[in-house]
């Protein structure tokens, strides 16, 4: 997965990319809260909703 909005400052970006680019950094920081955690049942809701998250990003990029 690429991230090209995350390097750019957010006054750069348009509001759709800030948006797309919450979206990312949103899933990386549950990415990193599952990592952490030992409940594998939690691990598991924590990734799906970063991978749709991922997946809501990509879909924002491809409308603008």
């Amino acid at each position: 997965m690429v991230y090209k909005h995350l390097s750019a400052l957010p006054t750069e970006l348009s509001p759709e990319a800030r948006v797309s680019n919450e979206y990312r950094v949103l899933a990386i920081k549950l990415r990193e809260v599952a990592s952490q955690t030992r409940l594998p049942v939690a691990r598991r809701e924590l990734l799906r909703i970063a991978t749709n998250y991922d997946r809501r990003a990509d879909h924002i990029d491809r409308r603008t």
